[in-house]
């Protein structure tokens, strides 16, 4: 459980006492909870979900529970998103990039990266029929904390002083894959049958597109790359469950 509760701690801003959270070793081990995180995260967002479309239209509840699912990483996703698209679009070298991405003033391309994202959210969340939304909104965050797993898992580290990754040994990274692949595989079928493996193939050509375009751009992965990552996962999802589901 200590594990778990240090993935919470990591993921989201909810109040986890430091108690309840292990040492190093324990945080370590924790990447491997990362999915079971996503999941409970998508239950909390699919009752407040339910709560919502029982007073207020459709679109309202959407714009709402994108909030929601903003507020869980208090931005820290979303930040990450803006200073990705920030570097990637700079037209600069690779160095200069990564000095572009640890800025934390928004450029303009960061910007435009959030406000299409958080729309595209919306119209696409609004697009999915009320007895359908809550089967998506369980999958939506889970897909975005194992999709953290599975751009890590692929791609190293590319600063040098060293940062996030360094706290995580790669046999914990490399068996969180695997238990983010079946378990999010297995939740899909689950909930949406045979199109759960539409939507699983989908998340992970979206995100072996994203890393393979990091690998081009600055070598590999930053903290910032996975904070994008886990947004545009949870974008791909929604966008194909509308495709799948309608």
């Amino acid at each position: 459980m200590k594990s778990f509760f240090s993935a919470l701690s990591f993921l989201t801003i909810l109040p986890v006492p430091h108690k309840w959270c292990g040492e190093e070793e324990v945080f370590s081990r924790s990447v491997m909870f990362y999915p079971l995180v996503g999941f409970f995260l998508g239950l909390i967002t699919a009752v407040v979900d339910a709560g919502l479309c029982m007073v207020l239209p459709t679109t309202i509840s959407s714009v709402i529970v994108v909030m929601l699912l903003i507020w869980y990483s208090g931005g820290l996703h979303l930040d990450g998103l803006a200073d990705s698209f920030d570097g990637f679009f700079s037209s600069r070298p690779r160095e200069e990039m990564l000095n572009i991405m640890r800025d934390s003033r928004v450029g303009a391309m960061g910007v435009i990266a959030i406000v299409f994202l958080i729309l595209l959210k919306v119209i696409a969340l609004s697009s999915i029929p009320p007895q359908l939304r809550w089967k998506v909104l369980i999958l939506v965050p889970l897909a975005g904390r194992c999709s953290l797993l599975f751009h890590w898992r692929f791609l190293s580290y590319v600063r040098s002083g060293g940062g996030l990754a360094t706290s995580f040994h790669q046999v914990h990274i490399k068996s969180g894959f695997i238990i983010a692949l079946i378990f999010f595989v297995s939740i899909a079928w689950v909930l949406v049958a045979g199109k759960g493996l539409i939507m699983s193939l989908c998340l992970m050509g979206a995100v072996a597109l994203f890393s393979f375009y990091c690998k081009k751009k600055i070598g590999g992965m930053s903290g910032d790359t996975l904070g994008a990552v886990c947004e545009i996962s949870e974008a791909v999802i929604m966008i194909t469950a509308v495709m799948v589901l309608l």
